[in-house]
């Protein structure tokens, strides 16, 4: 008897484990183009942001009118070392870091930035 159960045990085990092994999550591709538009790229990424859209005070002015003004001039962009800027730091140290659109995010960032971080 104990037998049998241990058969069963394991013919169900195996199965389950069968069942689930087809449905493994596969990576999702990043695909960044070539070359970043501040227009169609960056502006996006913050309009998407609940925290900064038009109308929220209580952060710096991150419209989409004056966005890249307050980029520079806040400082937000290390031209030598992207990896440092603290605009790339907010992204990439995002505790929401494992969704695909955020690191796709921090991807783009990181090529504007390399890019020479042009307002186009």
């Amino acid at each position: 008897m104990k037998g049998l159960r241990l058969i069963m045990l394991i013919l169900i085990s195996v199965s389950l484990y069968l069942s689930c092994a087809k449905d493994k999550l596969e990576p999702k591709r990043i695909i960044v183009s070539d070359t970043i538009s501040f227009k169609n790229d960056i502006i996006p990424i913050f309009q998407s942001c609940y925290c900064h859209q038009e109308g929220n005070t209580s952060i710096p002015d991150y419209s989409a009118d004056s966005l890249y003004n307050t980029l520079i001039s806040d400082n937000l962009i290390n031209k030598l070392n992207p990896n440092s800027s603290s605009l790339y730091h907010h992204y990439s140290g995002n505790t929401l870091l494992y969704f695909t659109s955020v690191i796709a995010d921090t991807i783009i960032i990181n090529k504007w930035i390399r890019q020479g971080e042009k307002n186009n």
